[in-house]
């Protein structure tokens, strides 16, 4: 079954997409589109790359976390550089663009001069990564054709609407990393939306019912901790427990798929004969 996906951010649990992948090309489906925002967009690039779970979950384990924020002369001001993940995306995307991706992709980022969510979808994918992750005040603004741009998540959590433009006939699906008991701590993301213009928050609030069908992964089995301290075991867990869709759960994902499909291809033909 076809479907595009919706990638939310969330910090070190994003780190469950890439259970949640796994685990839906095991159940038989084919994604053939993929948005992302914050961490979901750094996975949502590799993934349209060619790289399966598998590999992104490597490289992910390779990363020596000690040395992945450092600073460099790069780094604007910002509590954290990006020199190590500079080099991680060196030696993973080198001077890869949009063009080189197997399926269609799209991160988002918001330009902090305006309040707006800017759409990536062209050009290098390491400004794109850059950009989509650089959480205000933590990371250093990433400049990118004039704008200065910023996480993305910070003014839409899940774009879905992004998702659904990639692939307009196609079920979306939104993945929503998210605590083992529900609960949330608590968050730097909505401090700094209210930086932006009420409008442009209240445009995207109501993005995420927009999905066919929504999967909230739970992490759980370590506790998150610092970034310099998150080892490659860490990292695992949150990768491992999040493969643990229940049956109910994929069914779920099938029958909203189909509900959708049938939906839209109803609306497809009545368009044909006007």
């Amino acid at each position: 079954m076809d479907i595009t996906l919706a990638l939310g951010g969330g910090g070190a649990k994003g780190n469950a997409h890439i259970g949640v992948l796994r685990r839906l090309e095991q159940e038989g489906f084919k994604i053939r589109s993929v948005a992302g925002t914050s961490y979901g967009g750094v996975v949502a690039v590799f993934y349209a790359l060619g790289c399966s779970p598998n590999e992104i979950q490597s490289i992910f384990e390779s990363v020596d976390q000690n040395h992945l924020y450092g600073r460099t002369p790069l780094d604007g001001p910002s509590l954290l550089g990006m020199g190590g993940v500079r080099q991680l995306l060196n030696r993973v995307l080198g001077e890869k663009t949009f063009d080189d991706l197997r399926i269609p992709c799209a991160v988002t980022a918001v330009d902090i001069n305006t309040g707006g969510e800017v759409t990536l979808s062209e050009g290098r994918l390491q400004d794109a990564v850059l950009a989509t992750i650089a959480l205000p005040g933590i990371f250093p603004v990433h400049r990118i054709n004039g704008w200065e741009l910023v996480d993305g998540g910070v003014l839409n959590p899940v774009p879905v609407s992004v998702a659904r433009t990639l692939s307009p006939r196609l079920p979306v699906v939104a993945v929503v990393p998210q605590r083992p008991n529900g609960k949330t701590r608590p968050q730097l993301r909505p401090a700094c939306a209210g930086n932006f213009p009420t409008p442009h928050r209240r445009a995207h609030r109501a993005d995420l019912p927009r999905a066919v069908a929504r999967y909230l992964p739970a992490f759980g089995g370590c506790q998150q901790t610092a970034p310099s301290r998150t080892s490659a075991s860490n990292w695992t867990s949150r990768t491992l427990s999040s493969d643990r869709i229940s049956n109910t759960s994929a069914c779920s994902i099938k029958s909203s798929s189909r509900m959708w499909r049938n939906w839209a291809n109803r609306r497809w033909r009545k368009c044909c004969r006007n």
